[in-house]
């Protein structure tokens, strides 16, 4: 079980290593990568946190 503060309230999630839904797992599809996605590009790091809002989970109503 791991048990995380998360905002106002706690997220608790239960892991059995030996569970069927683990057991069954058979990895995620994916394609193969390729060459031509690869980017050039250079890791600047802040002074500060920034936050950064995604399309996910959002407080409020």
């Amino acid at each position: 079980m791991v048990a995380r503060r998360r905002h106002a309230g706690y997220l608790i999630r239960i892991h059995d290593p030996k569970g069927p839904v683990l057991r069954d797992f058979k990895g995620v599809p994916s394609y193969d990568s390729q060459e031509k996605w690869v980017l050039d590009g250079e890791y600047e790091p802040f002074c500060a946190p920034v936050p950064t809002t995604v399309g996910a989970v959002v407080e409020g109503p």
